[in-house]
């Protein structure tokens, strides 16, 4: 879903964050996001969220849709993962990217939620949205990824 013109998309960077992965941390390209229910005053909660390049498409863990009780829009959709394809419900979001406790941006969408529990264990940010507002370079030696408003990319 596109920005409003009004909308102001700021650069920023940020570290890999740790995740535990079996029995080691491995350092990955997460954002803290706030998710946020419908309209004014809805539930929110503060998670994680992978930059996912090769995602087409964000995703949503199930219990964190029902956490702020997003609103369906279309069931028995399916996806293709790492994992094999999958049956998906869609759901209407709103995300808030987080630095440093402030939003930099308010991100929103429709995402896949998986029907099947523990599918994935944090929200990925795909090519559907995220990418489509800033250019993204992965710096895996620096442990940093760079957002950069697409509109000014290459300046």
């Amino acid at each position: 879903m596109p920005l409003p013109r009004s909308a102001r998309v700021l650069p920023f960077n940020q570290r890999y964050l740790s995740y535990p992965i079996e029995d080691e941390h491995q350092r990955l390209p997460l954002l803290h996001v706030r998710l946020l229910g419908p309209g004014p005053g809805g539930a929110s909660f503060t998670t994680i969220a992978l930059i996912d390049s090769g995602a087409t498409a964000t995703f949503i863990p199930p219990e964190l849709a029902e956490a702020v009780a997003l609103r369906k829009v279309e069931e028995d959709v399916p996806a293709q993962g790492a994992g094999g394809t999958f049956a998906n419900d869609l759901y209407e979001y709103r995300i808030d990217l987080l630095k440093n406790d402030r939003v930099t941006l308010t991100l929103r969408g429709v995402a896949h939620v998986p029907r099947e529990k523990d599918r994935i264990p944090y929200v990925v940010l795909g090519r559907d949205n995220l990418f489509l507002i800033y250019d993204i370079t992965f710096r895996d030696q620096r442990q940093r990824v760079y957002l950069k408003p697409a509109s000014v990319a290459g300046r």
